[in-house]
């Protein structure tokens, strides 16, 4: 939403640069210099310089890419790109992205320093930011881009509901799963007493932890069967307002 108010103001209407798709290669060397401009960030500022800022968690350390995604499709919806991509190799976009996996969590496992690795954390913290927050987060975005392209570009019964709420939906659901997840699973924890405090004197949810792990995984189910239930039919509600499907 921050970036749709600069866009408003900085761009306006009529603002449709003509800039050609970028080849692979080009995306590979964009992925790139994101990756390296992120990895630096990461080797010389603390983690704390990460925190959340306007309500997106660490904002400083991933802003470039938003910065570039957002833009750029604004750019590729102005000139076609996605026919463009439609055109590209799946078997490079596919293969690169494999590869990199198989790079990049063979590090993670066996020489970051999060996992007990040798690496000196300078080092893996450029590393990660080259590989994870470039190269791969750029192709793993077109290889997600060219599978729904090819396999799920269909129109079902349920098409026109979930595309006319999923903005209002993008904007409200992260309420729900905080007050479904503290009013409804918290609450069968602390009943059937798997819910403990690090410290007993402090019953807060910030020094909460789930003594059952097997737990975990059904909550997280339950928590988002019940969030999605109640926010995709209020999103579609709220849209169906007068006037505000020209907003939503």
């Amino acid at each position: 939403m921050m970036f749709g108010v600069i866009y408003a103001l900085a761009c306006g209407k009529d603002w449709s640069p003509r800039i050609a798709c970028p080849s692979l290669l080009g995306f590979f060397a964009v992925g790139t210099i994101i990756g390296i401009v992120t990895g630096i960030l990461l080797m010389f500022f603390p983690e704390h310089f990460f925190m959340m800022f306007w309500a997106v968690p660490a904002f400083w350390r991933d802003f470039l890419s938003y910065l570039i995604f957002f833009f750029a499709g604004a750019i590729a919806q102005r000139n076609s790109w996605m026919e463009s991509i439609k055109e590209m190799s799946r078997l490079v976009i596919y293969s690169i992205t494999v590869a990199s996996w198989i790079v990049y969590f063979p590090l993670l496992f066996k020489v970051s320093p999060s996992y007990g690795g040798g690496m000196s954390p300078t080092l893996w913290a450029f590393l990660n930011g080259l590989l994870w927050k470039g190269i791969m987060g750029m192709f793993m975005s077109l290889s997600v881009t060219v599978f729904f392209m090819d396999y799920g570009n269909k129109k079902y019964f349920c098409t026109r509901f979930f595309s006319e709420a999923m903005y209002t939906a993008y904007i409200i659901h992260s309420v729900f799963p905080i007050l479904v997840g503290e009013r409804c699973f918290l609450s069968i924890l602390n009943a059937t007493g798997n819910l403990k405090y690090l410290d007993p004197s402090n019953p807060s949810i910030a020094n909460a932890y789930v003594a059952n792990p097997n737990l975990v995984f059904p909550g997280w189910l339950l928590i988002s069967a019940i969030a999605l239930v109640i926010t995709w039919p209020l999103a579609y509600g709220i849209r169906s307002i007068p006037g505000f499907s020209q907003v939503l």
